[in-house]
Parts: C-alpha cells; structure tokens; sequence
C-alpha cells in the first residue's frame, strides 16, 4: 500500500467528505495533522494515480497530494581526523561564546532519527519529545544522524567531553520523522512541525529533504512561521 494526503475545503461537510473517502481507501485520521485539515488514506500501490485523480474531483476535497518520502541529508566523509575538522572559529563561535553561551529559555526542536536520549554531552537539556515514525514519546535515535545534529547545535560546551555545541545552554526537543535507515514522510515531517511549533519550541531544525513540492509541508511551515517559529 501507499499514502495519500487529502485537505478538506474549509466549508466542506466533513462527515459526507470521510463518507466518500471511505470509498477508496482506508483513512486514517492524524489529530497532530487535522489542525491542517488534512487526512491521509490508504490506497493500493498500483492504484495511487487512479485514486489521486479521483479524490481531486470529490466535492469537498481542495488538495490531493501523494505523502512524498523524505530522507537524512547530510555527507559524512570517512576520513579519519574528519570529526575534528569541525571549524566553529569559522563562524567566530568563542567569540559568540564571550557574550553568551546559550540559554535554557531557548528550545531548539530537531526534527531527524531522533536523539541518544542517555548521551553524556546532552544530559539534562533533553525536553519530552515525540516519535512519529512509532507513534509514541521515545523518541530514541536508532540511525545516529538526529544525535549529530543535535550536538552540533546544542552539547555542552567547556566540560571536556566530545564536543562543543553551538548553543551550550538551550534546550533540546526531539521529534523523531525519520526511521531507523533515515527514511520519512512529509505527513510525519509536516505533524513534527506542528507539534514542535505547539510545544513551545522557538527554532526548528530539519537536516533532511525530499526531490518534491508539498503543499501541505507549505501550509506546516506556514503555521510555524505564523507563529513566530
């Protein structure tokens, strides 16, 4: 099977609109992603063309997209001294840390594999995250991309411990979107947006990417964006 995103009209009747989506496919609702308006369906692989151009002429419907695949990007070379290249003067970081090193009032949401929840250099930062690819709040990091980008961002800095963050002080949200292969889907990606975003968080980090438009990605960003995220 595969995944369609459907968005409802704002004035459409949502119980006649689910009625005839039933018709196609199994629907399964998303609380995290009906603040869009958006449901996804369940259809058969071979049939996804076919039901997609069907939905968009169903009274009611006002976007169909296909849920698009989404991956970790980011290339990690395998030179051996390649983990002490990171060039933090590059971006005048001690210079930056003389002023502030961060603050706790700040809350950087990684969405990615999710995080080492028990990693020495993040101890006591970690906020409660989410873990949309298993549906639960454990967001643990069974890939290792979501933890280096976390510590990029945001371990501990002058403990003498791996590595310094950019931001030694601020809190980390970990929303897992990408499997244990660093796969995803833009559904997951677009519900971890706007989690993170009614979490409170004040940045959002997504080192990942897919090779299409998604509107419904658009509208949750939007909805971070409108809220000063």
């Amino acid at each position: 099977t595969t995944r369609i995103l459907i968005k409802i009209s704002h004035n459409a009747r949502l119980s006649n609109v689910m009625l005839r989506m039933k018709e196609h496919g199994r629907v399964i609702e998303n609380i995290t992603l009906g603040k869009l308006g958006v449901f996804i369906l369940e259809v058969p692989e071979n049939q996804m063309e076919e039901k997609i151009s069907e939905l968009r002429n169903l009274s009611g419907v006002g976007l169909v997209e296909p849920d698009y695949p989404v991956r970790a990007l980011d290339t990690f070379p395998n030179d051996p001294n390649f983990p002490s290249q990171y060039a933090l003067t590059a971006i005048r970081a001690p210079q930056g840390w003389d002023i502030s090193t961060g603050s706790s009032s700040v809350t950087i949401a990684i969405l990615d594999s999710g995080v080492d929840l028990n990693h020495l250099d993040l101890a006591g930062k970690i906020a409660q995250g989410y873990d949309f690819i298993n549906n639960d709040s454990v967001p643990f990091d069974d890939y290792g991309h979501g933890t280096h980008v976390t510590g990029i961002a945001a371990a501990w800095g002058n403990n003498g411990l791996d590595i310094a963050g950019v931001s030694w002080g601020a809190r980390i949200l970990p929303v897992k979107v990408l499997d244990g292969s660093g796969n995803g889907t833009f559904s997951g990606v677009s519900a971890g947006i706007i989690w993170a975003t009614d979490q409170g968080a004040q940045i959002i980090n997504m080192s990942l990417g897919g090779s299409n438009f998604s509107q419904i990605l658009q509208d949750a960003v939007s909805y971070a964006d409108s809220r000063g995220v």
